[in-house]
């Protein structure tokens, strides 16, 4: 099988990763400004790649600016360029401020990664909103970007000379349709230097997305164990100020329906039986779409970290768990599984993507 190389920005606990090496892409970097999640993923890469190289902390800003340096030549190598760039400032959770927010600049750090590199491949991650967000300039800013366009608000695009001009493609995918109880819609955006390879790539999208319609939903039970109670400081108890409202959200969950609610600081929201809603990276911070559940044994209680990381199609064992709780808060970890990605979506678009290079 032919080597393709991969390099990952903002790359969390290393969902993006997991999902193109598990289609035979070797990374061959990986960025991340967050410590707990440099700690989470070191420590995932351990157990499940332990020739892997540990991932690069450090901000984007500064990262491969010495053509000399590691990192610079690293990206040099690499046949697909992903990112996973910051989602709160296009989410409809967050404020919206877009390239606005600082958050939202740091999109220009990849393009200025891709237009010295040229890979291949240029592989983006973020929130459905981006679609509509700032009535879908922002959305056109990015493609524009890609294709070696300049842009305004007229529209009126110039090509650019010496860029790369990627061939887009926009995808909208769900992770319910991958094989994951989560209801996680995510927008990905992946450009080819080489139009043919784009084509191909849609094609192969295109076939793998009818051979899922009508296709049996995962089940909840493989990925939420409702039997368990699990640490009593996952309860919440009779005293608890908002146990009535939680008991009311839930109070039709048991074995053959089973609920998942999203505590929304003061109220319940559930959703479909056996769906979890959207997991967030705030649901272990301050109580804010915390996911809970109701065992069969009448315990309500929030999902807990490893679930969490389940239904995004990280399965994490006990010995790697254990390392991963010695060294991370449970708010961390809420945090770091609400932000990655479902692996087996970033799987199947690796799969299409390795299909059109070769």
């Amino acid at each position: 099988m032919k080597n393709l190389n991969f390099a990952g920005l903002f790359t969390g606990v290393g969902g993006v990763e997991f999902g193109f090496e598990q289609e035979h892409f070797k990374a061959v970097i990986a960025n991340e400004i967050d410590r707990d999640a440099e700690t989470a993923f070191n420590t995932l890469r351990q157990i499940s790649n332990p020739q892997a190289s540990p991932l690069k902390r450090g901000d984007i800003y500064d990262f491969a600016l010495d053509e000399s340096s590691h990192d610079f030549l690293a990206l040099a190598q690499a046949d697909v360029l992903a990112g996973g760039f910051p989602c709160q400032p296009f989410s409809l959770a967050g404020n919206k401020l877009g390239f606005e927010d600082p958050r939202g600049n740091v999109y220009w750090q990849i393009e200025r990664i891709f237009r010295r590199h040229a890979p291949k491949v240029v592989f983006l991650e973020n929130v459905k909103n981006l679609m509509s967000h700032n009535g879908g300039d922002t959305l056109r800013r990015i493609t524009a970007s890609l294709e070696g366009r300049s842009f305004n608000e007229g529209n009126n695009a110039e090509w650019l000379p010496n860029v790369p001009h990627y061939k887009t493609s926009i995808q909208v995918l769900n992770a319910l349709d991958f094989g994951l109880p989560q209801n996680r819609q995510r927008v990905f955006i992946v450009g080819f230097l080489d139009e043919a390879q784009r084509d191909t790539f849609e094609l192969e999208m295109t076939q793998l997305q009818s051979s899922i319609v009508g296709k049996p939903r995962a089940n909840i039970d493989e990925f939420i164990d409702f039997s368990d109670d699990g640490p009593r400081k996952h309860h919440y108890v009779k005293e608890h100020p908002y146990f009535e409202e939680l008991s009311r959200g839930l109070f039709d969950s048991g074995p053959t329906n089973r609920l998942v609610a999203q505590w929304r600081r003061v109220y319940v929201r559930t959703g479909r039986p056996g769906v979890v809603p959207t997991l967030t990276a705030n649901m272990g911070t301050g109580g804010h779409n915390v996911p809970i559940i109701k065992t069969d044994n009448g315990v309500i209680r929030k999902m807990t970290p490893r679930e969490c990381f389940s239904v995004q199609g990280i399965k994490i064992r006990d010995e790697t768990m254990t390392a991963l709780e010695l060294q991370l808060s449970d708010s961390a970890l809420y945090k770091q599984a609400g932000n990655s990605v479902a692996v087996p979506v970033i799987a199947a678009l690796a799969r299409a993507i390795r299909s059109a290079l070769t």
